[in-house]
């Protein structure tokens, strides 16, 4: 799968971005709800190993629904990596992380 592209068809902890990755720096991040009747939860956060700080937690994504978060996002990626949480039973889900 091309870097930032992420297809995530399970209910589980998803590493977008790991530690010492080559990425510090975000300027979107995308993610779509392709199931047709479920929703689904997301966290998104930066973690250290030890600490997590969030960025979004327990958002809720209608099915066929697109979160886009359009702010820029920098961070050490020496010491942070960037993780998504997806919950519930509207999967696949669509990342895309530029």
């Amino acid at each position: 799968m091309e870097y930032g592209l992420h297809h995530i068809t399970s209910a589980t902890t998803t590493t977008l971005i790991p530690i010492h990755g080559s990425k510090g720096l975000v300027s979107s991040i995308s993610i779509c709800n392709q199931h047709a009747s479920n929703p689904i939860t997301v966290d998104l956060y930066l973690d250290d190993g030890t600490n997590t700080s969030y960025i979004i937690k327990n958002v809720r994504i209608y099915s066929g629904t697109t979160l886009l978060l359009d702010h820029e996002l920098a961070f050490d990626n020496s010491v942070l990596g960037l993780k998504l949480v997806t919950s519930g039973s509207g999967l696949p889900v669509s990342v895309i992380v530029k």
